[in-house]
């Protein structure tokens, strides 16, 4: 005798002691020893045999998994009394047969069935609203004179819309003449083909005139040679 035992603290059938003489089989199989009555067990679980004054916990290719002290089991392990072997919701500790204190019963798993992670149907779930366009508010601008305008064609266009002078009463001052108006860029441009138009004929003339005392310089020089 390997004077070990298993007590499960939680699950179906709490309180429940298997003598660990031998190697005892987990699952929920009927044809087995101590059937486990939990649904998220395994027809064949796990296995744990005596081995010395310890035992030896093997998963048995389980679909949810061996947990040791809530560790994922993954090759076979020893174990020692304290122990405690979690397979689907049922929890077992290993404790000496002759330690007749009770053990500490973990905090029951909350059970939930298959369907809760099922998905809802898209009617039931809660309607979203559209997000609203953003309204756009008024924008202001501050006002400035077109570039495209000419200024002198601006200046003739608001001398023609301005009002006449008031008339002069016998015996009250004459009024201020009106100071000139600067000349415009039109008023240059106008000056400058006026002298181009008299200042390009002169110098044609000027030029045939050197051309012609040059020549007659040469046939003077030659002729007194």
């Amino acid at each position: 005798m390997s004077g070990l035992l298993l007590e499960i603290v939680e699950g179906p059938g709490a309180g429940e002691r298997l003598a660990l003489d031998d190697a005892v089989e987990l699952g929920r199989d009927p044809g087995l020893p101590h059937p486990l009555e939990d649904v998220k067990v395994s027809r064949h679980h796990a296995r744990i045999r005596p081995v010395g004054g310890a035992a030896e916990v093997e998963d048995l290719g389980s679909t949810n998994g061996t947990f040791l002290n809530d560790q994922p089991l993954q090759i076979p392990t020893s174990i020692g009394p304290g122990d405690r072997i979690r397979v689907g919701l049922t929890v077992l500790e290993l404790r000496r047969a002759d330690d007749r204190s009770p053990a500490v019963a973990v905090p029951d798993l909350t059970q939930i069935d298959d369907d809760v992670l099922a998905p809802v149907p898209s009617r039931e779930l809660a309607q979203v609203p559209e997000p609203a366009e953003p309204q756009l508010g008024a924008v202001r601008v501050a006002g400035s004179e077109p570039r495209y305008v000419n200024t002198a064609v601006g200046r003739r266009i608001d001398q023609q819309l301005a009002p006449p002078p008031p008339p002069v009463r016998p015996g009250s001052p004459a009024p201020a003449p009106a100071a000139p108006e600067a000349p415009t860029d039109e008023d240059y441009a106008a000056v400058q083909r006026l002298a181009d138009d008299r200042v390009k004929p002169r110098t044609n003339v000027a030029a045939f005139a050197l051309i012609a005392i040059a020549a007659l310089v040469v046939i003077i020089y030659f002729g007194v040679r």
